[in-house]
């Protein structure tokens, strides 16, 4: 009887690790992907600067690199909405300050701040990249 309890607390905790470490995998692919959309953008914010002498405004923010804009040498779409989204499926902000454009993730929770997964994700890129 002693050595069935103390199985079944030692399966318990081994269970609880795998869920864990299943749940803060899934997690950090989410902040990887977050990433990769996050390069996604940048390079198309890159080839719309290219193309039409500056950035999209924040009025514009991402309309500019997924359709048609007044700017005359638009060669787009330069981005697929699918990218505008982070790993955890919030879609991604954008700032312009009128220099550089920033595009960010809230990261896991959503919200501003946080630490940990819950940490946001940003990239500001400049007139010759990150």
């Amino acid at each position: 009887m002693k050595y069935g309890v103390g199985l079944l607390v030692v399966m318990v905790m081994l269970a609880g690790a795998v869920l864990f470490n299943k749940k803060s995998g899934e997690r950090s692919r989410a902040q990887e992907d977050t990433r990769e959309a996050i390069k996604h953008v940048e390079a198309a914010l890159r080839s719309y600067q290219r193309d039409c002498g500056g950035f999209p405004s924040q009025a514009e923010s991402y309309r500019g690199l997924t359709a048609k804009t007044k700017c005359k040498g638009w060669k787009g779409p330069y981005l697929e909405e699918t990218h505008l989204r982070d790993g955890w499926g919030h879609e991604l902000g954008y700032r312009f300050d009128d220099v550089h454009p920033e595009i960010f993730s809230l990261g896991a929770d959503g919200r501003e701040g946080g630490t940990g997964l819950d940490t946001d994700l940003s990239s500001a890129v400049g007139d010759s990249g990150p």
